[in-house]
């Protein structure tokens, strides 16, 4: 009974010691990737994971890491950090960002509904609403714009989006009217619109 125990006991401390450390790397991936260090943090993840391998966070943070180029590596990492803690909305979010660069338009809809259920009062409705205009969904897409544009009304990129959406229906003093408020906001490709499309 004593030998059981003791190799419990062990296994308990190995477990916790590996925990300790492995979130001891993952700290210093961190402080490497705000360092703009993206190789070492990298190697930092690696070894983090490399000692718990159900290390949601680790996963995470590596595929915030990598370069814009490696999408199906971000991919995959965002996957594992899900499966591992499917509660875990920045995951989502960030994984709905990569799917919508890679024209998962529909994949990434349902990471951002996900996101949305999780944590409501998220700002990430102007996002939504990108991809659902990459859906040709419209009207979809300017009701999040409104609610993007009521969360953070000086946010000049919900305005810029919501008039192309409108843009899309017809609607040229709807989409004018935003570029114009978008131009107030200090976005100055709003003008740069305006000149072309509402002149």
């Amino acid at each position: 009974m004593k030998k059981i125990s003791l190799i419990i006991l062990i296994l308990v401390i190995s477990y916790i010691s590996n925990g300790q450390t492995a979130k001891y790397f993952l700290q210093k991936g961190i402080s490497k990737f705000k360092l703009k260090n993206n190789s070492g943090a990298i190697i930092e993840f690696n070894k983090a994971i490399e000692l718990n391998p159900n290390f949601a966070e680790a996963y995470f943070y590596r595929s915030l890491v990598r370069q814009d180029l490696e999408f199906k590596e971000k991919l995959i990492d965002l996957d594992i950090a899900i499966s591992l803690k499917s509660n875990f909305v920045e995951a989502y979010t960030n994984r709905a960002s990569v799917k919508s660069n890679l024209s998962d338009y529909m994949g990434a809809l349902i990471d951002y509904n996900k996101a949305l259920d999780l944590s409501p009062a998220l700002d990430i409705y102007n996002n939504r609403g990108n991809v659902k205009k990459g859906l040709n969904d419209y009207y979809g897409a300017i009701a999040d714009y409104d609610i993007a544009i009521r969360l953070s009304p000086k946010n000049p990129a919900a305005y810029i989006n919501r008039g192309l959406a409108k843009q899309k229906l017809g609607d040229k003093n709807g989409m004018c009217m935003d570029w114009s408020k978008a131009g107030e906001l200090g976005e100055i490709v709003a003008y740069d619109l305006i000149k072309t499309y509402c002149n």
